[in-house]
């Protein structure tokens, strides 16, 4: 074992890290996306009958997107925030652990970690919005 081979074993496990890491953040967004469109339809069934009184006494659909819109958006604040104060602290100190090597965190990855919180959450909340939006308010009432 030479250093010249160590070096070249830790650039191909670097070029091999940056080769798939755009693959793993497609995966993760995907996931977070498919987990947020689970929870706010899941909020949107709960409150079936608060959103046909809604519609029924003259708010506009508009408003009911924007009422799951801007929960899907506080709950993706809230995340991202969650996400960067103990994931990052976490990953560093883990990484210490393992690897023996302290791996400091930029303080500039708060604001692009939040703002991609927010986005994805966002966009994922806006279909089970519009689904709510478009519901027959006599229907929903009748039924539920």
């Amino acid at each position: 074992v030479t250093i010249a081979g160590m070096l070249s074993a830790q650039k191909g496990t670097v070029a091999t890290a940056k080769r798939y890491s755009g693959v793993t953040l497609a995966v993760a967004i995907g996931l977070i996306a498919a987990i947020v469109v689970g929870l706010i339809a899941s909020q949107v069934k709960r409150q079936l009958r608060q959103v046909g009184l809604l519609l029924a006494t003259g708010s506009s659909p508009w408003f009911i997107v924007l009422l799951f819109v801007s929960r899907a958006a506080i709950v993706g604040l809230l995340g991202g925030l969650g996400g960067y104060l103990l994931g990052f602290p976490l990953t560093e100190e883990l990484a210490s652990r393992m690897i023996g090597v302290a791996l400091p965190v930029s303080g500039g990855l708060l604001v692009p970690t939040v703002l991609l919180a927010v986005a994805v959450s966002v966009m994922s909340g806006v279909v089970p919005a519009v689904w709510a939006a478009r519901l027959d308010p006599t229907r929903v009432l009748r039924e539920v």
